[in-house]
């Protein structure tokens, strides 16, 4: 998978990204492209393993999600510069390329330039993740829209993997019922449970690309991982979707 193999580092921090509650920074890494990159500040170890957790996953299920890496934060970038250091306290950080020419998508854009199918399978992969930050709820629905290649990417994925009913809703998913015109039906059940089957047979392997740094202390929030995305054994997961 692109990104997830190749060791990456950090060679120069360009700036703060705005608007973002997790704090990343704009960064130029060794493989000379830029990248939006999540570190300490706002970003919990257990954000960044969902971040890490949710794009493998969903790379994995077919969706378009921007190429992405772990890399590593060299100390000597940030010795002298107290409010990068705090950024990027951890050793390593979760990498999202930046899509030049992008920007936030807009409700209209969510129905028009995603196809029917692929808004089926981001639903039900949100709702496998447990991800309810994909609305419109005065914020960003976390995809952008390259203007320049006219595809969209889903981004923004630490808030994935709490259990049903600890989280508040934000409000509805952009393609929720009432949100949408088409209906979750047998076919995309059936459809959706070979891409689950599919893709949960990768899970270790995945978990076992999480960096120590981030998962140490935090092995109770792994096996919750593990948890949401069984509930798609369950017949009640499916029948809620429709």
């Amino acid at each position: 998978m692109p990104g997830t193999n190749e060791t990456l580092s950090v060679v120069e921090i360009i700036r703060n990204i705005p608007g973002d509650t997790t704090e990343p920074l704009l960064c130029k890494c060794s493989d000379g492209r830029r990248y939006v990159v999540k570190g300490y500040a706002g970003t919990s170890c257990e954000e960044l393993i969902a971040e890490w957790v949710a794009a493998n996953l969903a790379k994995r299920f077919g969706l378009s999600v921007p190429p992405f890496h772990i890399v590593a934060v060299p100390d000597a970038l940030t010795a002298f510069m107290p409010q990068w250091r705090y950024s990027l306290q951890q050793d390593e950080a979760f990498a999202s390329l930046y899509i030049e020419n992008s920007a936030p998508l807009s409700q209209p854009q969510a129905h028009e330039a995603v196809n029917t199918q692929s808004q089926k399978l981001i639903y039900l992969f949100d709702r496998w993740i447990n991800h309810t930050d994909r609305t419109f709820a005065g914020r960003s629905a976390n995809m952008i829209y390259d203007f320049s290649s006219g595809r969209y990417y889903l981004v923004g994925h630490d808030r994935a993997f709490s259990l049903p009913g600890e989280q508040a809703e934000h409000g509805p998913h952009v393609y929720a019922p009432g949100e949408r015109t088409w209906d979750f039906d047998l076919v995309d059940r059936n459809e959706g449970e070979q891409r689950v089957a599919m893709v949960i047979n990768a899970l270790d392997e995945i978990l076992a690309g999480i960096p120590a740094a981030w998962s140490t202390g935090h092995e109770a929030f792994i096996g919750q991982v593990r948890r949401v995305l069984m509930r798609a054994d369950d017949n009640e997961f499916w029948s809620s979707l429709s």
